[in-house]
């Protein structure tokens, strides 16, 4: 029941922060006279694309229990949406300048590499740990013939990894958090 709260509380928030975050990046001037902040467009543009990463960080927890994963999501998806900002506020406001949209986007680029290789590095360790008769074949059968999903041990190799671990999808680790271990 308490997990079942955490996620709830957990969307809410997070279609707070996105609800927001995409108001300030399509109609800025509505939301700084709802606000009562002083209109600027760009800062707002800004604000609303990290509102809108905050948001995808939150909900990606729910998906990957990976940590690096999650962070890496939501910098690659706010950094890109930061750097369109800068080439088209550049474009259309005359501030900044005309490298900073490229520059962002080479971070982004970088992370992006990073994330790849990270859900790569993951996908081989849940390989590597679920024993051989656990795993789900290329062809889409499970152990007994089954489909993939089915009752007969069809299960993710990230869940059943887990479950080998003793947990019930996710293993207690040292330091007292759940999931799959850090680098």
């Amino acid at each position: 029941m308490r997990d079942l709260f955490i996620k709830i509380a957990l969307v809410i928030s997070a279609a707070t922060m996105l609800v927001t975050g995409v108001w300030m990046r399509i109609d800025p001037a509505g939301f700084a006279e709802w606000a009562k902040w002083p209109l600027h467009v760009h800062f707002l543009h800004d604000a609303g694309v990290f509102q809108m990463g905050i948001a995808l960080m939150m909900l990606s927890a729910l998906w990957w229990r990976d940590v690096i994963t999650v962070v890496l999501v939501g910098f690659v998806f706010a950094n890109t949406f930061h750097a369109v900002n800068h080439l088209i506020d550049h474009a259309t406001l005359g501030g900044g300048r005309g490298s900073d949209w490229w520059a962002l986007g080479v971070f982004s680029l970088l992370a992006g590499a990073a994330l790849v290789a990270r859900v790569r590095v993951l996908r081989s360790r849940a390989k590597a740990v679920v024993p051989p008769d656990r795993r789900i074949r290329s062809e889409g059968q499970c152990r007994g013939g089954g489909e993939a999903g089915g009752s007969d041990g069809g299960v993710d190799a990230g869940r059943a990894a887990d479950q080998q671990r003793g947990g019930e999808g996710a293993a207690e680790y040292p330091g007292g958090h759940r999931g799959r271990p850090a680098l």
